[in-house]
């Protein structure tokens, strides 16, 4: 069985102290690397503190995060640290999307990546936006269309495959924990910012599981190849069996590359699914 040692980042970060939080996801990764870790993963929207709120909808915000991003790979990368996955959120944006009403300006998405060997590996972005309660998140992100899951090395020299997703996703029924367990992956990595309320825990726990109606898909799900083609892949809505992924070829650089890519379509309100490998 796989061993894989996962450091949890459970820490505070500054809204719109994007410097002083990629500072904090350095510190913190090398306290990760020293406690034997190959992943740690970071709270939703680290790097740019939460909830970012109006910021989001500032064009020059959303740029230094990426930005930020980037520089925060190649900064862990010199420090030592290229070779921990790690996993953190941040903020970005969808790109070619033309203005309408009911939009938030400039697309912005509530994103997680992978940064791996100086580099950023996979990105992915909330789906389903709460709008509830403290919630309200329609009016500052449009939702995200791919769930990555990766394929890492472990302490015992199995791989891994991991597929991230973030907050709301976890518990709404029918969303990327049923696409993530379709696509067999190993474990799933759910970045959090959320108001604390008590036995919320419990409450959760169940939603960790695989949905009994992909149970049979689960477990008829071979153990995957060095490319993986999915193709017992679900629509969000219904039990119709998605297309097998168009297979690429992997990407050079960081040990983390993309090798295929099931595309969806928005209207469906299905799921893209990305698969990547060491």
């Amino acid at each position: 069985m796989p061993v894989l040692r996962i450091a949890l980042a459970q820490i505070n970060s500054t809204v719109g102290d994007l410097d002083g939080n990629a500072a904090a996801i350095i510190s913190w990764t090398r306290k990760a690397a020293e406690a034997g870790a190959s992943m740690v993963v970071f709270p939703e929207m680290m790097l740019t503190g939460y909830p970012v709120e109006d910021l989001a909808l500032r064009a020059s915000f959303v740029e230094a995060s990426i930005a930020a991003l980037w520089r925060t790979a190649a900064d862990l990368a010199e420090a030592g640290l290229g070779g921990i996955a790690v996993v953190t959120g941040y903020l970005d944006r969808q790109s070619g999307l033309l203005p309408r009403v009911g939009l938030p300006a400039g697309a912005p998405l509530d994103a997680a990546a992978v940064l791996h060997g100086g580099a950023v590996a996979i990105t992915s972005a909330k789906h389903h936006l709460p709008n509830y309660g403290v919630f309200d998140e329609y009016r500052y992100f449009v939702p995200g269309e791919v769930l990555p899951v990766v394929r890492i090395g472990s302490q015992s020299g199995q791989p891994v495959d991991v597929a991230v997703a973030i907050c709301e996703d976890l518990w709404q029924d029918g969303g990327p924990v049923a696409v993530a367990c379709a696509a067999g992956a190993s474990l799933l990595v759910v970045p959090n910012a959320s108001p604390y309320e008590q036995n919320k825990g419990e409450a959760r726990l169940a939603l960790c599981a695989c949905p009994p109606d992909f149970n049979a898909s689960c477990r008829s799900i071979p153990a995957a190849p060095r490319i993986m083609r999915r193709s017992a892949l679900h629509n969000w809505k219904d039990s119709r069996t998605c297309p097998a992924p168009s297979v690429k070829a992997p990407g050079g650089g960081s040990r983390l590359h993309r090798v295929a890519e099931a595309t969806f379509g928005r209207a469906s309100s299905a799921m893209a699914v990305m698969a990547a490998a060491t």
